[in-house]
């Protein structure tokens, strides 16, 4: 009987001390699942030569030249930069100028540039949306005009390190933002 106790402490004390907790790893560094609330937009009317709609929890910030604005989202950390052009005969340049901020800057660190034609002929607004991919600072981009008297561009920055994965649903987001302003874009 006493072989047998010693037995049992022997094997308990054995599978008790034998299982030795091994190296603890720290977790691994994981990004917020990050969900938005759909927005709810209001008409933003300046005495400018264009009207369009924003969401409700952007901030517009006047810039120091008329009808040049920044669209702030202060819980994404993203603002979309707008300038206004009036065309004077320089339509072509101020196209050639949109493009190449798109392309001579980022090409090198864009993993692409997809662009997006947008032709509204009963508002006259006609355009391009740039989609920049990969580790590109700008993310969207985009000029509107009426091909005779106003031009409107505006670019999309996070202010925040440019990794595509952890910035994709932000992207989204804005993206939606970004349509809706371009689709309710009148010029007056």
């Amino acid at each position: 009987m006493k072989v047998t106790i010693n037995f049992i402490c022997f094997f308990l004390s054995l599978i008790f001390f034998s299982c030795s907790r091994g190296k603890e790893l720290p977790k691994p560094f994981g990004h917020l699942r990050l969900a938005y609330a759909e927005p709810r937009f209001s008409n933003f009317e300046k005495p400018c030569a264009f009207k369009f709609q924003v969401a409700d929890f952007s901030q517009i910030k006047n810039k120091e030249r008329n009808c040049s604005f920044d669209i702030y989202y202060p819980r994404l950390k993203a603002t979309i930069y707008l300038t206004y052009e009036p065309i004077n005969q320089n339509l072509n340049a101020l196209i050639d100028d949109a493009e190449k901020s798109v392309y001579e800057p980022h090409t090198s660190r864009a993993s692409y540039i997809k662009p997006q034609l947008i032709i509204r002929p009963n508002e006259k607004v006609y355009g391009t949306l740039y989609e920049l991919g990969g580790n590109a600072a700008l993310n969207y981009q985009f000029h509107l005009t009426d091909s005779t008297q106003h031009f409107l561009r505006g670019a999309l920055y996070f202010n925040a390190y440019p990794n595509p994965d952890s910035l994709a649903p932000a992207k989204d987001y804005m993206l939606k933002n970004i349509q809706h302003l371009m689709e309710t874009l009148e010029w007056k």
